[in-house]
């Protein structure tokens, strides 16, 4: 098939001259000077032949293309041959076509990058090429719409590959913009994509019904013949102007279409193209194109789908990457004027779409039918993210023809060997269908990839939507699903042996034709849709035996362990809490297989399967005493304690496995006596309170509900007093202690969560300030530490802890929108939230509320600890708050209804009004009496400490009156012993210790003093000889003093 712009191409005339080397750029500038100077002197300006000649030289010039440093000139070029054509001059037609021609060959670069450096020299052409499209000539519009498409592919500025020595330079290596996205994006700059729209525009105007021949020349299949470049010039019968100007019309389309949709494919793969495509309405014009192709090999078919796809798929990427909205004029941007799945979701386009889809299942045999078939269903997909644009799935009739091409190769076999009565409306639907299975039902990839997309589409428009549903259980979808996630050979020989007689349609033959990769591949594809629409399909799902078929694959064990985690997972959503189906499975022995399953051998692998497994005990086994006495009899308590720990080691694993094992000790030991008597004897409180110590905070919440259960039973006393703690840091504190030191934790999270509501909203501050006897009640209420001195001597829990004014319903919820404007995450590659299992313990969760499971366990054990444990003021107090638990939060009900009705401008009755304050008044009271507990706590605590300060002291200054009378004690034994003695006495003991440690040198030591003659040593008085030395030391001073002599 010879493209239109081929067509165009050869249109063009050829350049005369010779192929000789194009002149300098001296010269070629030159050329444009004179041609620019004769027009604008007024003795030449009506010279045409002379401006004709002009111009030849200037394409002679150029005739390997135009310089880009010479495009500003090229652009005046392009405006003069314009007006000159616009003028009447005929001459000058070929030579606009041939300078248009020239636009669509490579720029003539004397710099490199000389496009990145000088931006502004493609500014002036490119909207000056846009303009041309709305020309009255034909040519001139092909041309144009062709050197635009070449500029848009980045033809114009291909930049030569640069090669190296090595040559080892890559494209990845090269850091510049990428001509293609710079020419894309300098064409959304310059509002081209306008003046492109604004074609489509002038050719199917909005204020013209379309006539019925116009309609059909544009839907019918483009020829291969070469139509003629003008039109065909008009009689002068009156009567037949209205045949020729719709002849023109059509011509005109007939050569321009293809161009155009063309270029704006192009367009539609750049992110800003895409959305100007989208505010400017082009997409209403590739739908309408599409609305009127009769043909599967239609050139323009291929065209709008891909454009559609493009647009669709970018708006999304673009809506990820939104996250907030200041101001509601950019969330009407965003989410309206630049959504092309707002823009796409109506009637007219999903009935178009859905035509095309037909005419593509009817005719379309070739692999690119096939793959523009899969590019509408992803077209759907995209289109169907948007809410409300499901029902639109459903008046359209796009669900029912959907579903009849997903069952339709699974009850073929039926149709052909014949149907009973019983599948006559599954044969209704077949014989429903008109296209060639071999278009749609094969084997081939392009089918499988079909077959996979209609499923998941089904999924999505069913999952919200209840017209949806209703007609996919009349086309029994489910069984099909059901069937592919249960295909395997071991099930289909025990079904042949139990001869059991389901109401599941059989394997057809087409379905064995898929090999066994393609199966598996099915087989995990039917199961992610059965857990996204099985849940809300419960009831259907029974009545076709859908328990009893996933029990047989379940019992079969051949499959890989990711089908079995996700059989199971879809065994937990279709298992809910409801006695029939309870007691309907655990006579299948659902139980039992669940059971077993979970004392399989924990893996890195299995462990989701382990997790599921126990979860659906718990669900058999709510509320249910037969399913409680099967779980005993299997020894289900004697696993679940076994598994009923945690490792922060191997938390990644144990985590979310814990969660089902706790839900378990809920569910299936506590309410029934036998296994709670044997939890109790495995240890099993003592396990619930490690866990409560050292896991996550939802695992603590979760096992604090079990051991509030666990703890109304007597026989769990014991093992409650006897645990303590083993962490260092807790210093082997009782259960008690542990669960008041959470609830104290769990409070100044709670004030600190406050607190930043207080700061976000200037009214919080405003009611607590105005109502004291709120703000006393609330800062009892909140638990701050009454021995906490604030530097500025006021405590900040009694301005933030009181309750905020309620505003009035309207205003709440245009308060709610506009945060959620501000703080807005799209997709599941957003911002998603974050898990529960990654809160921390310092961290605010309003569905997370521990005090009142605290307050239950310590109600049903004791409020007091054993006497042999000594408790600190800061548990003291907590306990004195923590009894007091339900009271608090019945006064705050109450507080919250009063300043509700306040808000609201209600006045209740009289004796309404009055239990109201009686009840505040009551809270009130008993809030007061525990501040007193508080008080009378602290003051003990006070005394204590002043008490132990005093003793304190005390033994400082016994201490030093001691060290004061053995000082004193050893100056009186200094002043009795004189020096000569203490020095005997040293060499006496270093003689003694030498004797002790060598005696061998001892003794010699003894005979060489023996051999020594030794003087007796003096015996020395030390006060005498300090007196003589004193009276020596004086008389020698008097001798020295000189009498002076009289002079008489």
């Amino acid at each position: 098939m010879e493209c239109a712009r081929h067509r165009c191409s050869a249109s063009v005339p050829p350049l005369a001259g010779p192929a000789e080397r194009p002149p300098s750029t001296e010269s070629t500038e030159e050329g444009f000077r004179k041609l620019f100077a004769a027009v604008a002197d007024p003795q030449t300006q009506e010279l045409h032949q002379r401006h004709l000649a002009l111009t030849k030289n200037v394409l002679y010039q150029n005739e390997l293309g135009w310089k880009l440093a010479e495009l500003p000139l090229v652009n005046d070029l392009l405006v003069l041959l314009r007006d000159k054509v616009l003028d009447g001059v005929e001459a000058f037609d070929e030579q606009l076509l041939a300078a248009l021609e020239l636009c669509s060959r490579p720029f003539l670069r004397q710099k490199s990058n000389e496009e990145i450096s000088n931006p502004t020299l493609l500014v002036g052409i490119v909207p000056t090429l846009a303009q041309l499209l709305s020309f009255h000539l034909v040519d001139v519009q092909v041309a144009a719409a062709t050197a635009l498409y070449q500029f848009a592919i980045g033809a114009c500025l291909s930049r030569p590959s640069s090669k190296t020595k090595s040559n080892n330079l890559t494209e990845a290596d090269d850091l510049r913009t990428p001509t293609r996205v710079f020419c894309q994006n300098l064409m959304e700059e310059t509002d081209t994509i306008d003046l492109l729209v604004a074609v489509f525009h002038d050719l199917f105007p909005d204020d013209e019904e379309p006539d019925d021949e116009l309609r059909e020349q544009v839907s019918k299949q483009v020829s291969h013949e070469i139509r003629p470049l003008t039109p065909s010039t008009a009689t002068d019968d009156p009567s037949g102007m209205g045949s020729e100007l719709l002849a023109q019309r059509a011509s005109r389309l007939d050569r321009l279409l293809f161009p155009l949709v063309e270029l704006v494919h192009e367009l539609s793969s750049n992110q800003r193209c895409a959305e100007v495509l989208v505010v400017t309405g082009a997409l209403h014009y590739i739908v309408f194109l599409l609305d009127g192709i009769a043909s599967t090999q239609d050139e323009l078919l291929p065209l709008c789908l891909t454009t559609l796809w493009n647009v669709l798929e970018l708006c999304e990427d673009k809506m990820k990457t939104l996250t907030t909205c200041s101001t509601r004029r950019e969330l009407l941007i965003a989410f309206r004027l630049r959504n092309a799945t707002y823009f796409l979701s109506n009637e007219f386009t999903l009935q178009t779409l859905l035509k095309t889809l037909e005419r593509l299942l009817m005719q379309g045999y070739r692999r690119q039918d096939k793959e523009m078939r899969n590019e509408c269903i992803l077209i759907f997909m995209l289109l169907a993210k948007r809410v409300r644009s499901l029902e639109l799935f459903h008046t359209s009739g796009l669900t029912t023809c959907l579903l009849t091409y997903a069952t339709a190769s699974e009850f073929a076999r039926k149709k052909t060997n014949g149907s009973n009565s019983q599948n006559a409306s599954s044969t209704a639907l077949g014989s429903a269908i008109v296209a060639d299975f071999h278009h749609y039902a094969t084997n081939s990839d392009e089918d499988l990839e079909f077959k996979q997309s209609v499923w998941l589409l089904l999924s999505i428009i069913c999952a919200g939507h209840e017209g949806n549903l209703h007609t996919l259980v009349q086309f029994r979808f489910l069984d099909v699903l059901l069937n592919y996630a249960t295909m395997n050979e071991a099930t289909q020989q025990h079904r042949k042996t139990l001869g059991a007689t389901t109401k599941n349609p059989s394997k057809t033959a087409s379905a064995q034709t898929y090999s066994q990769a393609q199966l598996q591949l099915l087989q995990t594809t039917a199961l992610t849709v059965l857990n996204s629409i099985g849940g809300l399909m419960l009831e259907h799902f029974v009545e076709i035996n859908g328990h009893r078929t996933m029990i047989e694959f379940l019992h079969a064990r051949n499959a890989s362990e990711e089908i079995q985690a996700a059989v199971w997972m879809l065994f937990l959503q279709l298992t809910p809490s409801e006695r029939p189906i309870q007691d309907a499975l655990g006579h299948l022995g659902a139980l039992e297989l669940a059971l077993s399953t979970f004392q399989s051998p924990p893996s890195r692998h299995t462990f989701m399967i382990r997790r599921d497994a126990i979860l659906v005990c718990s669900q058999l086994c709510w509320n249910n005493e037969e399913n409680r006495r099967r779980f005993f009899a299997a020894k289900g308590v004697t696993s679940v304690v076994r598994y009923l720990e945690y490792d922060s080691a191997q938390s990644v694993l144990h985590e979310n496995i814990l969660v089902g094992i706790i839900e378990a000790v809920r569910a299936c030991i506590i309410g029934h006596s036998d296994s709670e008597l044997a939890f109790l004897r495995a240890d099993g409180v003592l396990r619930l309170l490690d866990i409560v110590e050292t896991a996550p905070k939802v695992i603590r919440n979760q096992a604090l509900a079990a051991l509030a259960e666990i703890c109304v039973n007597p026989g769990a006393i014991p093992s409650y007093a006897a645990w303590r703690s083993e962490r260092r840091e807790a210093s082997y504190s009782t259960a008690n202690q542990m669960l008041l030191r959470i609830y104290a934790d769990e409070e100044a999270v709670e004030d600190k969560q406050q607190q930043q509501r207080s700061e976000s909203d200037a009214e919080w501050n405003l009611v607590s300030s105005t109502n004291q006897r709120s703000s006393a009640f609330q800062s009892i209420t909140t638990c701050k530490s009454p021995f906490v001195i604030y530097a500025d001597g006021t405590n900040p829990a009694e301005d933030t802890a009181s309750m905020e004014r309620s505003a009035s319903p309207a205003f709440a919820r245009l308060k709610e929108a506009l945060k959620a404007a501000q703080t807005l995450a799209t997709g599941s590659h957003a911002t998603s939230p974050r898990s529960l299992f990654e809160l921390q313990h310092d961290e605010f969760h309003p569905q997370l509320n521990l005090k009142a499971k605290i307050h239950s366990v310590l109600a049903n054990m004791s409020f007091n600890c054993p006497q042999d444990v000594e408790m600190t003021a800061k548990e003291l107090v907590m306990i004195e708050i923590a009894k007091e638990y339900p009271t608090f939060q019945i006064g705050e009900m109450w507080q919250n209804v009063e300043l509700t009705l306040h808000a609201e401008g209600v006045r209740p009755i009289y004796a309404d009004a009055l239990y109201i304050r009686r009840q505040i008044e009551e809270a009130y009271n008993i809030a007061v009496c525990t501040k007193n507990a508080q008080q009378e706590v602290v003051s003990r605590e006070l005394q204590g400490q002043e008490r132990r300060e005093q003793s304190f002291y005390e033994g400082i200054l016994r201490q030093k009156q001691q060290e004061e009378q053995v000082e004193a004690f050893h100056r009186a034994n200094r002043r009795q012993n004189s020096t000569m003695k203490l020095h005997l006495d040293a060499k006496r003991t270093r003689l003694e210790f030498m004797k002790k440690q060598d005696p061998t040198a001892f003794a010699a030591y003894e005979r060489e003093m023996q051999r020594t003659i030794q003087d007796p040593p003096p015996v020395y008085m030390e006060e005498l000889s300090s007196v003589a030395q004193k009276e020596k030391e004086l008389r020698g001073r008097l001798s020295t003093i000189v009498t002076a002599r009289s002079k008489y």
